[in-house]
């Protein structure tokens, strides 16, 4: 190899490796924001499940007083 192709070379693999250091950790920041919001998009629908139990819950305490389910119970 000539001493330009060694350069050549040098620098290619070394631009190569940065591109690759970057993307690696664009993937793991990104990997870390999915995480995340996917935690974020758990607990909103575990919290929503629990607001539509205690709204259920509360219809059929509420309808069990009235006169009418007194008559059909």
């Amino acid at each position: 190899m000539t001493k330009t192709t060694k350069k050549a070379m040098n620098t290619m693999m070394t631009a190569a490796c940065a591109g690759a250091a970057f993307c690696c950790a664009c993937a793991a920041s990104h990997t870390v924001i999915l995480s995340v919001l996917g935690a974020i998009i758990m607990a909103s629908i575990i919290i929503c499940a629990l607001v539509l139990v205690l709204l259920v819950l509360l219809v059929l305490a509420a309808s069990a007083h009235t006169p009418l389910a007194r008559i059909t119970a």
